[in-house]
């Protein structure tokens, strides 16, 4: 399913960049399918999804190193659809950073002021500034051999901003980190990018970072857009069976709508959602985070349930538990302070339940 451009509140009209029914097919193989979405000025939108989903292929096309097979690419209300990269007035930082080993940290931020032939001393006053901004003040004579994996993110960031462009491109720059790096670069990627107001265009198979960074996120699968909208209704309400799989949500039951307001799911088990959305007859997933599912002692209200195994993850402990009537074991969390053991009973709360269209 593919969003409007005008149901998030915004226009078309007021972007920073927009793809207009954008398709790419290398040969016979179609990598997207008319895909439509916008970025704000001073937004950091994300392109979010599995690999292969066209999100780079997207983010190639905005910058012009990839041609579309049909569509528009604007910026503001100019096609740019036959302008050469060089001047899209855009900054790049890649998955690799791309910085040129035998140039010092000063020379690689400087490069494309170089080539825009701005005059020596601007240059080395923008440099300087650039790499004070990306914390990085000190280290302009170290070659990239000489930098950590972060100072080198962070001098290829520089670079792509030290040129004051109009849209940052960002295509997974922080998927080489190790997972605690990628924490703090998180942190000053998203203070650097509010800091400068830069529109940001943001590549990433992570969910952690999409949420955390974006004020919008466009879901991509199979070169379509799933969802697209603030993280927050993403993560509270997905579209379907496979956003919400993606996004983590762990119970993926399929079901049955038997009467207004009624599923009945694989085994028979019954029961109400707060809000179905879909008629009688329709077959979809009920999904549930393992978070909202309740385990009580057994004799309480709610379903009887066997617990199989537990798995310690800090404060809390996530059980997989076997359910009378259902193939699959319901996946349910409780704070590791507390011991569950043998037969317990599930509480599955309806204003938790999601009713989804099963695409998966």
């Amino acid at each position: 399913m593919t969003s409007d451009l005008t149901t998030d509140g915004g226009s078309s009209d007021a972007a920073a960049v927009a793809l207009q029914d954008i398709g790419k097919s290398f040969g016979e193989t179609e990598v997207l399918k008319k895909v439509s979405f916008h970025a704000r000025k001073g937004e950091f939108l994300t392109l979010l999804g599995p690999s292969g989903c066209g999100k780079t292929t997207s983010l190639r096309i905005i910058a012009g190193f990839e041609e579309a097979t049909s569509g528009n690419v604007m910026f503001g209300q100019t096609s740019v659809n036959d302008l050469p990269p060089w001047r899209r007035d855009i900054g790049l930082v890649f998955q690799n950073y791309a910085l040129f080993p035998y140039m010092t940290a000063a020379e690689n931020v400087a490069f494309g002021l170089k080539m825009r032939r701005v005059p020596k001393a601007e240059t080395a006053t923008r440099v300087k500034a650039a790499l004070a901004q990306v914390g990085l003040a000190g280290y302009e004579t170290r070659h990239p051999r000489h930098l950590s994996g972060g100072q080198r993110q962070r001098v290829a960031l520089a670079r792509a901003l030290v040129i004051e462009p109009k849209l940052l491109l960002l295509d997974e720059p922080l998927s080489n980190l190790d997972a605690k790096l990628r924490g703090e670069m998180r942190y000053e990627l998203k203070n650097l990018q509010r800091a400068t107001g830069v529109t940001t265009i943001f590549v990433t198979h992570d969910q952690e970072e999409a949420f955390s960074l974006s004020d919008r996120i466009v879901l991509m699968r199979s070169g379509e857009i799933v969802q697209y909208c603030a993280p927050d209704e993403l993560w509270s309400r997905p579209a379907t069976a496979f956003a919400a799989d993606f996004i983590g949500v762990e119970n993926l039951i399929p079901a049955h709508v038997t009467a207004p307001g009624q599923l009945t799911c694989a085994g028979g088990l019954a029961v109400t959602p707060t809000t179905v959305g879909f008629a009688p007859g329709a077959e979809v997933i009920l999904g549930l985070r393992a978070s909202d599912v309740a385990i009580q002692p057994r004799g309480s209200t709610g379903l009887p349930a066997t617990i199989l195994d537990g798995e310690y993850r800090g404060r809390e402990r996530l059980y997989r538990l076997a359910v009378p009537g259902l193939e699959r074991p319901v996946l349910a969390s409780a704070p590791s302070d507390i011991a569950f053991d043998g037969e317990v009973t599930l509480c599955l709360p309806p204003e938790k339940m999601m009713v989804l269209h099963d695409d998966r």
